[in-house]
């Protein structure tokens, strides 16, 4: 099961950003396996990471087999249209990069730094795990067989947050990006600060129930184009949060 949501800002409860997540549990479609995580996020500050965290990992206690998975880093960035960009990296290590996860069993993966990163703006990576279905094998005369399963994958956002103050009001506007005043017109939103935002709604200025949700997330440093409503005409107020403030921005369009 996969879904969009915006609640990353909570250190101590579980959150996730607004682009493909795997919530609850890694589970094979074909077998009984599933494992848990008690935590659907990392977020850590640069020294932090330096030293190492742990991610846990939690077997189900009425699985009938040992789950096997594959786990490695990948540094994560948008595309305009919000789509999510996974890079090989080896800014982060994962500790082990194969793991058994037994019936009941509570285990973890170490998660570190392999290099100094800058703590003026947030850096993002994805957790990427997968898991190996038991692979079946049965002899057919002389020719093996050998059965294969899907292999379910979770991602799980990871944002080393900046140890300076967030830059105030950091979201940029251009556009329409193309045919200005219709439906198909699109505002280029560029966050120029140096954490996450969350796009939470746009209206008409000049008609406040025209205000729609947007639920878009934004890493700093990138640029996601949002679809104009053919609704709203005429100058453009966005709402949109960070996680220490929330500002309003108005924008001209015509």
């Amino acid at each position: 099961m996969w879904t969009r949501e915006n609640a990353l800002f909570n250190r101590s409860a579980p959150a996730v950003l607004g682009v493909l997540v795997g919530v609850v549990a890694l589970t094979a479609p074909i077998a009984s396996s599933a494992v848990t995580f008690q935590k659907t996020s990392i977020i850590v500050t640069p020294a932090e990471l330096a030293k190492g965290v742990d991610y846990p990992l939690i077997g189900l206690i009425d699985q009938k087999a040992p789950v096997f998975l594959s786990i490695r880093a990948y540094a994560w960035s948008q595309t305009p249209d919000n789509q999510m960009i996974l890079t090989p990296t080896t800014d982060i290590t994962t500790f082990p990069q194969l793991l058994r996860v037994d019936a009941g069993a509570n285990t973890s993966v170490r998660v570190q730094s392999t290099r100094s990163l800058d703590d003026t703006s947030e850096h993002y990576y994805r957790l990427v795990l997968e898991e190996f279905p038991p692979l079946e094998t049965k002899a057919v005369k002389v020719v093996p067989t050998v059965q294969i399963r899907s292999r379910p994958r979770v991602t799980v956002p990871i944002v080393v947050a900046p140890a300076r103050e967030e830059r105030r009001e950091p979201l940029e506007i251009t556009g329409p990006r193309s045919g200005a005043g219709s439906p198909s017109g699109s505002l280029m939103l560029h966050n120029t600060g140096n954490t996450v935002l969350v796009v939470k709604s746009l209206a008409s200025t000049v008609s406040p129930a025209t205000r729609v949700p947007v639920g878009v997330t934004i890493l700093a440093g990138s640029t996601i184009a949002v679809p104009l409503p053919k609704a709203i005409s005429g100058d453009v107020e966005i709402i949109y949060s960070t996680a220490k403030n929330s500002y309003v921005l108005r924008h001209a369009v015509h």
